[in-house]
């Protein structure tokens, strides 16, 4: 195990530090950015960055937090620790499935790279289009049913269009719809 000047091995790095770096960075620059707003329209976008940087804080911190409040921020809510079982189970009921272990790349991977490729996605095409794209891949890489993939894909649309609506803003336009 090799450690940088720092003193911070690079064992103690994990995805999660990685993903809970990027949401910081994508919060912090949301704060930020929310300054160019008149006040009433900035206000929902610095509470959201706000309680986000704070969560991000005490995720980064929890180690050194006491012990009441430790507890309720590192209980667990993997919602990805539930997926090895599943796997295993459709294995034993004798279906073809392929297990975790034989897909090339783990399910915490997958997520964080999805989630990037969304971000990407949406700041390029534009969040309305990318949006049904995202939730049809991730449902399918966790081998939801049809069904349920569809529906999900189409309550997402149309959720975004909902907001689209609403709130009187772009979200069908990304970088390039904006350059030509």
């Amino acid at each position: 195990m090799s450690t940088d000047k720092s003193g911070i091995s690079r064992a103690d790095l994990t995805s999660e530090h990685v993903m809970l770096a990027a949401i910081l960075a994508i919060a912090s620059y949301m704060l930020i950015g929310s300054y160019d707003f008149s006040d009433s329209a900035a206000l929902f976008p610095r509470f959201t960055a706000t309680i986000t940087i704070v969560g991000v804080a005490l995720l980064l911190t929890r180690e050194y937090l006491p012990s009441p409040l430790y507890e309720y921020v590192a209980e667990s809510t993997d919602v990805l620790s539930d997926y090895g079982e599943e796997a295993e189970d459709d294995d034993t009921q004798g279906t073809s499935v392929n297990t975790p272990s034989e897909r090339p790349i783990g399910a915490t991977t997958f997520t964080v790279v999805s989630l990037i490729a969304y971000v990407a996605g949406a700041y390029v095409v534009g969040l309305l289009w990318v949006t049904p794209l995202f939730v049809l891949g991730y449902t399918t890489w966790f081998r939801l049913s049809w069904p349920v993939r569809i529906a999900l894909s189409a309550t997402a649309f149309a959720i975004v269009y909902a907001f689209m609506a609403i709130l009187n803003v772009d979200l069908h336009e990304g970088f390039v719809v904006t350059v030509f």
